[in-house]
């Protein structure tokens, strides 16, 4: 009987909720205000393993509101109390996401504000470098609240003001900043955007975070293009004279191959034909040596025989008789 009762209770709660009344139904990654006769009240939260600081961090001044109470901090072993909830608490209490609100008339909820993360697209129009070119940019922004008291509270758009208060810091940072500079480096590169990115984040702790209750997660380059038609032209034109000057450096270092290549080519002809005109000449010079000697022989023969004496020569260099008689002239007095 009483657990009967119990759901019955349940059912009437989630009616209640479906309607405004007394409860709320709240969904999972959202933040509802309460207003109470018009005036904040408190904050109700629905997100998983995560809930409000409710007391003060060490060292934070007091200040009027006391809204810093409303920090989102990550739940204690959420891990364990999600699978606590996923068994026993859901069988007990069925009805999931229902906070009390109040009695009718005199609170209320007011407008409610997502706490998970947003991508927020920061464009930048005519934005000039340091060359002083205009450049269209476009950045991807990731934000998130983590006090939506703040965010819904001291300031009448948080997602426009956040954005604004990087427009402007930005901005005055890439007048320091090349086309080169937006470019992806390889892993180790110094980058000089990265740096400027990274000094945003930091300062935006206590500009936005503090302030305003968002917190900037992540900043990235999403396209960057010259501002105008003529410079686009003039980029173009840049970049195909970068092109040309790279083929042509690469034209003449493969003309410089082809000429060294010819080279020790002719030169190893040269010092081929070299040494078989030495070989030659050693070879014609051998051959003529050997004439002569028998051109002497020849000599001394024809030396004898006009002396007209009867001589018997014995050889085989020559091409005579190995036997030869050669007698003498007639009228001879020898």
């Amino acid at each position: 009987m009483l657990v009967a009762i119990w759901y019955l209770a349940q059912a009437a709660i989630y009616l209640f909720a479906k309607r405004g009344l007394f409860w709320a139904i709240l969904e999972e990654g959202n933040a509802v205000p309460v207003m109470k006769n018009g005036v904040f009240h408190k904050m109700i939260l629905a997100y998983t393993g995560n809930h409000f600081a409710r007391v003060l961090p060490d060292g934070a001044p007091e200040d009027i509101d006391n809204l810093n109470v409303y920090n989102i901090e990550v739940s204690p072993n959420a891990e364990a109390t999600q699978t606590f909830e996923s068994t026993m608490f859901n069988l007990v209490f069925p009805v999931k996401e229902v906070a009390w609100v109040g009695f009718p008339g005199i609170c209320e909820l007011g407008k409610k504000v997502s706490v998970k993360q947003e991508v927020c697209e920061l464009t930048f129009t005519d934005s000039e470098l340091v060359n002083k070119l205009p450049y269209n940019l476009k950045l991807r922004v990731v934000i998130q609240i983590t006090n939506p008291a703040k965010a819904l509270f001291r300031v009448d758009d948080y997602r426009k003001t956040s954005l604004d208060w990087l427009h402007d810091n930005l901005d005055m940072e890439f007048r320091s900043l090349s086309e080169d500079d937006f470019k992806e480096k390889k892993a180790g590169q110094a980058s000089a955007l990265a740096d400027v990115f990274t000094r945003t984040l930091q300062t935006s702790v206590e500009e936005l975070t503090h302030h305003y209750g968002v917190e900037v997660l992540k900043i990235e380059v999403a396209e960057i293009d010259p501002a105008n038609e003529k410079l686009r032209t003039l980029t173009l034109e840049k970049t195909v004279a970068q092109m040309d000057a790279e083929a042509n450096v690469l034209k003449a270092e493969g003309e410089a191959k082809i000429a060294k290549i010819k080279a020790d080519a002719e030169a190893e002809v040269v010092k081929t034909l070299a040494s078989a005109e030495a070989e030659a000449i050693k070879i014609v010079n051998k051959s003529a040596g050997k004439m002569n000697v028998k051109a002497l022989r020849l000599k001394e023969l024809h030396t004898i025989e006009h002396a007209g004496a009867n001589v018997t020569i014995i050889g085989s260099n020559l091409s005579i008789p190995p036997v030869l008689t050669i007698p003498a002239q007639k009228g001879s007095s020898k």
